[in-house]
């Protein structure tokens, strides 16, 4: 389901469908991870966000140019029931899931 789910939304915001495995798939319980942690899973800016520009078209860059995500944060799409972001730059997804279950999940 997780991978679905990234696969999904890769190709909605980036438009670029990934047909193949993943490299690296990890999920594990808010909870159970120190802060530091968290605050490196949960980070939006810099580096790890937005270092580069998504494809012309694409969802991403629509909300970009038109300014309704400062940052390009994450996505909520239930509150406190499930978010995504997906890297602009590279192809990684994160997700959470009722704020319990996260996940990431990388390309390449």
């Amino acid at each position: 389901m997780i991978l679905k789910l990234a696969k999904g939304h890769l190709a909605f915001e980036q438009n670029e469908p990934r047909l193949d495995e993943p490299t690296y798939i990890h999920s594990f319980p808010l909870c159970a991870i120190s802060n530091d942690a968290r605050d490196e899973f949960e980070e939006i800016s810099g580096k790890r966000a937005l270092s580069g520009w998504p494809e012309v078209g694409s969802r991403a860059m629509t909300r970009i140019v038109e300014g309704s995500d400062e940052g390009y944060p994450w996505i909520e799409v239930q509150p406190r029931r499930y978010r995504y972001l997906v890297s602009a730059d590279v192809a990684v997804v994160r997700l959470v899931i009722a704020e319990y279950l996260a996940a990431e999940i990388h390309w390449g």
